[in-house]
């Protein structure tokens, strides 16, 4: 039986809940002692109790929203049944998830602009974003080991990590543009999304010495 949480515990995730909404729809600088006691009906005295530092509060924000996307990419990556098939899951979790959850998304979103300025802020952004294109990275990895890549192209590992990384800010730039552009419509995003990922697989697998480009089948190659 899953335990249930203490006051305290439901107190904690209601303040962190509220504040992910404030950075969602306000911007960091809403985020203070007085604007979450106001809106959350907790005293200023506990919320600055379970909350002292607000950099670190800030950051607890961030993780917890970066948590209901891991999940969301633990549960999608499970069904599919193949590595090609995986990093399209990969890429359309993302989008599904900041439709279902926009709060978090622009948290998240958010993050990367804090990044630049506040030094642990890019510390948790750099290892969030490191767990991302090393799970991209893997599916690379798996995909040539399966024939999925063109004659059997393999990218030399400093490549390999290069093609990752670009691959997750595709994604993360792809997921920025969707939610600032009011007119973009989900299901093109995911299609081009998808279709500027393959690409950018198919040139890096060709810049390896592959003749053929990558044919966006599900199937492996034939060789």
């Amino acid at each position: 039986m899953e335990r249930m949480a203490t006051k305290g515990e439901r107190t904690r995730n209601t303040i962190l809940e509220e504040t992910i909404r404030l950075i969602a729809t306000e911007g960091f600088d809403s985020i203070t002692y007085d604007r979450i006691a106001r809106s959350t009906g907790v005293s200023r005295q506990l919320v600055q109790k379970y909350f002292p530092d607000r950099g670190k509060w800030l950051i607890l924000a961030f993780a917890r929203a970066t948590e209901s996307l891991v999940e969301s990419l633990a549960s999608r990556l499970a069904q599919p049944a193949n590595a090609q098939q995986r990093l399209e899951a990969y890429i359309d979790c993302h989008f599904d998830w900041a439709e279902a959850q926009p709060h978090e998304a622009a948290t998240l979103l958010a993050f990367l602009c804090l990044a630049a300025s506040h030094a642990e802020a890019k510390e948790e952004n750099t290892r969030t974003n490191g767990a991302g294109w090393e799970r991209i990275r893997g599916l690379i990895v798996e995909m040539e080991l399966n024939g999925f890549s063109p004659e059997g192209a393999r990218l030399s590992r400093a490549r390999l990590d290069g093609v990752a990384r670009g691959v997750q800010a595709m994604l993360i730039g792809a997921l920025t543009l969707w939610q600032t552009d009011s007119a973009a419509r989900l299901e093109e995003m995911k299609r081009l999304t998808q279709s500027w990922i393959a690409a950018a697989l198919t040139r890096a697998w060709e810049d390896s010495g592959s003749p053929r480009a990558l044919r966006g089948s599900a199937k492996p190659h034939r060789r």
